[in-house]
């Protein structure tokens, strides 16, 4: 009996034993689990809302064009002649060029047309002074195109008197035979009023005289207009520009 009890307590301490070693290491393996688990998230509200995208940014808005500049009716434009006329050897139809003498601005102060820029003219009407009475001989422009930039521009425009000078000719080939007619005629004259050879020489240098004062009077004299001289021209209708 005794030795049956001493049997069961040893069985049982080493159980006990036994039991007690592995307690441990099961511990420490089952809080090494616990810590390597995630935290948890609950003290974060759920959102089981979808994501909105982000708003694309509106796109810069392109600079507005420059509206077109434009000249009202009734502008004076002033320019410099850059060639010559001479109604001795020019013609209606001839087409010369001015520029313009300073910026021509709109209301707004906008430079349209820049100093410089070549107008366009036709000679419309060109003609000497036909005699030594006439005050003057012919001249007239028309204003056809300004180029702007290199941009050329209709013109509806009136152009104003044009200085100009007149030259005389001198005594051309056409007037000597005024001044012949002048002699023969004086000849003839003297011949029958003194009857003689004498009296036709007297009448012969009479007639010269007169028929050389008389081509003196009636000699051309040719419009002249020279380079620098200044034209004015002035806006009938609106001029619209570009720009640029």
């Amino acid at each position: 009996m005794t030795r049956i009890s001493l049997a069961t307590l040893s069985l049982v301490a080493l159980t006990a034993c036994t039991s007690g070693s592995k307690s441990p290491s099961a511990s420490a393996d089952s809080l090494s689990r616990d810590l390597s688990l995630p935290a948890s998230q609950s003290n974060h509200a759920l959102n089981d809302r979808p994501s909105t995208p982000p708003k694309a940014k509106p796109r810069p808005k392109a600079p507005a064009a420059p509206s077109p500049k434009s000249l009202a009716a009734g502008t004076l434009i002033t320019a410099q002649m850059s060639d010559s006329i001479n109604s001795r050897h020019d013609k209606p139809g001839k087409t010369v060029t001015a520029r313009v003498s300073s910026d021509v601005k709109d209301q707004s102060g906008r430079v349209v047309i820049p100093a410089g820029s070549p107008i366009k003219l036709t000679v419309t009407a060109l003609a000497p002074a036909e005699n030594k009475s006439s005050k003057d001989g012919k001249l007239e422009f028309e204003a056809t195109s300004v180029t702007v930039n290199g941009r050329m521009y209709a013109l509806d425009a009136d152009v104003g008197p044009v200085e100009h000078e007149l030259k005389g000719r001198g005594v051309t080939g056409g007037d000597v035979a005024k001044v012949g007619a002048g002699t023969a005629i004086g000849a003839i004259g003297g011949r029958i009023i003194g009857g003689n050879t004498k009296g036709a020489v007297i009448g012969g240098v009479v007639g010269a005289g007169a028929g050389t004062a008389y081509a003196v009077h009636t000699a051309d004299r040719d419009v002249v207009v020279h380079p620098g001289t200044t034209v004015r021209i002035t806006l009938r209708g609106t001029l619209v520009a570009s720009a640029q």
